[in-house]
């Protein structure tokens, strides 16, 4: 006789989005706060001593809460109509946020600021903005709305320039009208963050290029704009040299970030013991040594909830080199969970996707998937030594209050679209080939013995 229904299974079956996204977000939330827990003996707030383990803990939880928040206004409030609007704002904010990061201006209690020499943040009292966190998924979110538009013959205003004077004739053309909607915003986008980080243009301009490759654009625009961005990034290298680093500072350590890991050690053996040459090679390599001493000692299934040592070594494991933590304290096994999590979300993602009727939603979903699980596994392979170093986090993992609420709002945009998309997967799901052919006979066997077990239950 079945039982009365728990809690959260109820909760489940009343929730109208994707269940499978919904859990997966809901596991990497509970691994963050197991994760931010152990690793807090190096935050800054610890070792400053404004902040004990449980007050890093009670902020994380109120972080936490704060993306659980944004994700419930954005799935309860925010149909695909309302998020359109917002993407079709996501360039334009994009910029006057990038420019006013780049003029390192302060208007009152607003201002830009640097962390670790890149200007990235904008500081609005005591909360940081991080742009570079924004810009990626507005930007995912302006070309789903830029490429529905185009499919359905929208940016008149174009047209109207090109009849009114005659010499632009040109732009109100299909292909003039992708190049000024979508190829030149990714342009510009990619050169002002690389004012202030190579590695983050790098990697937006990588999510950007694989959102219109979903969006279904012609591949041969593709390989012309991955010309015109290889081009680009040859005039920022050259702009960096004719100024002797001035411009494009951020150069100098992307060059340094790409310089093979022994070489790195073969400039420590090299100098000179105890000189100010050794311990600036050492400085280069300890937290990438670390992270790979950690991943090395994690063995199979590490060593337990705050076992980690190499925390106490590595300034920022908490951010950059979080998955180098997961492996140190729980093994081979805790790596494949968050593999294995990032992967479903691809998954159930290319599944809402697929089923989605109209071009926005299909494109957005797609886009934040890739952006979300792409940088995991961009963070991975950093940590692995795979890739050279990115400052890229672990998405809803790593340490970061604003990062945090960006993903979330990512995940609270997918959970919102999943369900226009609930009805097509459903059928889907019902018209797909069974992995297992259903035999009558059998079938009625299982439902007498299903029969003969609640009557036993009963008397």
């Amino acid at each position: 006789m079945a039982g009365k229904k728990n809690w959260f299974v109820a909760l489940m079956d009343k929730f109208a989005g994707d269940k499978l996204v919904l859990i997966i977000l809901l596991l990497l939330m509970m691994i963050s706060a197991l994760c931010i827990f152990s690793s807090t003996s190096q935050l800054p707030e610890v070792l400053r001593g404004t902040a004990s383990r449980t007050d890093v803990m009670f902020n994380h939880f109120k972080t936490i809460g704060m993306g659980l928040a944004v994700i419930a206004f954005l799935y309860l409030l925010c149909g695909v109509k309302v998020l359109r609007t917002f993407g079709r704002l996501g360039f334009v904010t994009s910029v006057a946020l990038l420019l006013f990061l780049a003029s390192h201006m302060s208007l009152g209690p607003i201002a830009a600021a640097p962390i670790n020499g890149a200007w990235r943040v904008i500081k609005i009292g005591g909360f940081q903005f991080h742009v570079f966190e924004f810009v990626k998924v507005a930007m995912v979110m302006y070309l789903a709305y830029a490429i529905e538009t185009l499919k359905n013959g929208g940016f008149a205003f174009l047209e109207i320039i090109a009849d009114r004077y005659p010499r632009f004739f040109f732009i109100g053309s299909e292909m003039w009208k992708k190049i000024i909607c979508i190829y030149c915003p990714m342009g510009l986008i990619f050169l002002l963050v690389a004012m202030g980080s190579v590695t983050s243009s790098l990697f937006i301009a990588l999510v950007m290029f694989l959102t219109i490759w979903v969006g279904g654009l012609n591949m041969r625009e593709l390989f012309l704009i991955g010309g015109a961005i290889a081009i680009l990034g040859i005039g920022i290298y050259g702009t960096f040299k004719l100024t002797d680093g001035a411009v494009f500072s951020r150069l100098e350590t992307a060059q340094s970030r790409l310089e093979s890991f022994d070489d790195k050690i073969q400039r420590v053996l090299d100098a000179k013991p105890k000189s100010q040459e050794y311990y600036k090679a050492l400085g280069a390599i300890e937290q990438q040594y670390g992270s790979r001493i950690a991943i090395k000692e994690g063995g199979l299934f590490g060593k337990g909830a705050g076992g980690s040592s190499q925390k106490y070594k590595v300034s920022v494991m908490f951010e950059d080199f979080m998955f180098s933590f997961v492996v140190e304290e729980y093994g081979l096994f805790g790596a494949i969970i968050l593999f294995v999590l990032f992967s479903s979300l691809i998954m159930r993602g290319s599944l809402i996707a697929r089923n989605c009727d109209e071009t926005f939603p299909k494109v957005a979903v797609a886009g934040l998937v890739l952006l979300i699980s792409g940088q995991a596994y961009l963070h991975m392979f950093v940590n692995t030594g795979i890739f050279p170093m990115t400052g890229q986090t672990l998405p809803l993992i790593s340490h970061g209050r604003f990062a945090f609420i960006m993903f979330s709002a990512a995940f609270g945009i997918i959970l919102s679209i999943s369900k226009t998309a609930e009805k097509n997967i459903a059928k889907e799901i019902r018209d797909a080939e069974p992995l297992i052919e259903s035999r009558p006979d059998v079938d009625a066997g299982m439902d007498d013995l299903d029969r003969l077990e609640d009557n036993l239950i009963e008397n």
